[in-house]
């Protein structure tokens, strides 16, 4: 009896595992399928709970180096489990420099190109629309 309450345990557990199994490295794999004609120099992982309308969304923050004189794409992709939309959002200090979101326009682009005028330590901010809980990965590419 124990054997079978134990096996039956292991069987939902690996289920519901499986069932997120997307929001991990396999995620990256997907992002990097997307960007054609670019070489990807790194990921950025990022799982963020729903935050209530009334409080500042969550949002991820990583620094990167970028070279000037060089072409960059960025792009995101999120898990199918998760409904909200990711956004990746490149800044200089406090100056928006690409976003795969405009909000003017409501529409979601999932990537942008940058074409890095000046050497310099630059901000990427990845967050879900409506401060939705999401999970995602954004890509940082060098367009060949």
């Amino acid at each position: 009896m124990k054997k079978k309450i134990l096996l039956i345990f292991l069987m939902t557990t690996s289920v519901y595992l499986f069932s997120f199994a997307q929001c991990n490295d396999k995620l990256i794999d997907i992002a990097v399928s997307q960007n054609h004609n670019a070489t990807y120099l790194k990921d950025f992982k990022v799982k963020l709970p729903a935050t209530p309308k009334n409080k500042p969304r969550a949002i991820a923050k990583f620094q990167i180096v970028l070279n000037g004189g060089n072409h960059y794409r960025f792009n995101i992709a999120k898990a199918s489990e998760y409904n909200g939309i990711p956004i990746i959002q490149l800044y200089e200090g406090n100056k928006l420099l690409g976003t795969s979101y405009l909000t003017s326009k409501q529409k979601d682009y999932k990537m942008f190109d940058f074409i890095c005028q000046k050497t310099g330590t630059y901000k990427i901010f990845i967050s879900f629309k409506d401060g939705a809980a999401g999970c995602a990965v954004g890509i940082l590419s060098l367009v060949n």
